[in-house]
Formats: C-alpha cells, sequence, structure tokens
C-alpha cells in the first residue's frame, strides 16, 4: 500500500484519513468514486501512472461503436 500512496504522492501510509478522491479534487460526499471513475474523470489524464489510470481508448465494440459499461449486464 505505501507504493501506490508513493505513486500518488499521498506521502507516508496510512496518512491522514480523507475522503476517498479528495487529493483528485472530487467532492466529499457519495459519488466521489463514480467521479473518480467516470470515462473523462481524473483517474483518465496522462498524468495518473498507467497502472491506474483509465484507458477510454480500447473501449470499441465489435461493430465499432463505442462500448458502454451496460453492454456486459446479460
Amino acid at each position: 500500500m505505501q507504493k501506490v500512496y508513493t505513486d500518488f504522492g499521498f506521502g507516508t501510509f496510512p496518512g491522514t484519513l480523507q475522503y476517498l478522491g479528495a487529493p483528485l479534487g472530487l467532492p466529499t460526499d457519495d459519488y466521489a468514486y463514480a467521479e473518480m471513475t467516470k470515462d473523462d474523470g481524473p483517474l483518465t489524464g496522462a498524468g495518473v501512472p498507467t497502472a491506474y489510470r483509465i484507458d477510454n481508448a480500447g473501449m470499441l465494440n465489435a461493430a465499432g461503436r463505442q462500448r458502454h459499461r451496460s453492454d456486459h449486464i446479460n
């Protein structure tokens, strides 16, 4: 876990208690995770280490259209 803290510049684990996504400027409410992981959210930026970055480039379905998360639901 210390490696993750180091990668994101959070300092020493466990660090100061704060809301999920607070260092990324996200709201401190029940929507923080959704905001952090949305298709154009802060985890898609080039400044995020590739191990943690959300890459939307491969989000095409077999027909060549943008795939949506709901495509995985049967």
